[in-house]
């Protein structure tokens, strides 16, 4: 079998995923954390999931400038009933609440089973915390970052 070095594969998807117009910060981080999870030995969240991932943003499963609107919280989950919908097994049905309250952003976890990581440190369920803008949020093993624009 042949060995690719680690930069070589994360370029390469880094890559894949500015083709389908991801913007190159948001690939670069999402084609690190792939490449992490398979040198750490989680290959099922690795690389392997570059097809899926792809197709979910070419077919609009994935909305990748979801809009977080000043007046009402979002929600995020697997369910159809949230407003952005994650189609991803380590994500829960309603996993998620972002409100805006000023010039706050209060992230509440609902109760997950994966949990809600803010800048790499697990939340607790059903306690808003509060976070600033274009901070690390892991949804199950998701990375995302949250801004304002």
């Amino acid at each position: 079998m042949p060995t690719i070095a680690p930069e070589t594969l994360t370029r390469f998807s880094a890559a894949l995923l500015e083709a389908v117009e991801m913007t190159p910060p948001e690939a670069a981080r999402c084609a690190a954390s792939l490449v992490e999870s398979n040198m750490r030995g989680y290959d099922s969240h690795g690389v392997m999931r570059l097809p899926f991932y792809i197709q979910m943003i070419e077919t609009g499963e994935v909305d990748l400038k979801a809009p977080i609107r000043p007046d009402r919280p979002v929600t995020i989950g697997r369910a159809d009933n949230n407003d952005i919908v994650l189609a991803f097994s380590t994500v829960s049905l309603n996993h998620l609440k972002i409100e805006m309250i000023g010039a706050s952003l209060p992230v509440t976890d609902l109760g997950s089973a994966n949990g809600t990581l803010i800048d790499g440190r697990e939340i607790a369920p059903r306690t808003p915390r509060s976070i600033p803008p274009d901070t690390p949020v892991e949804i199950g093993t998701l990375r995302a970052r949250i801004r304002l624009e």
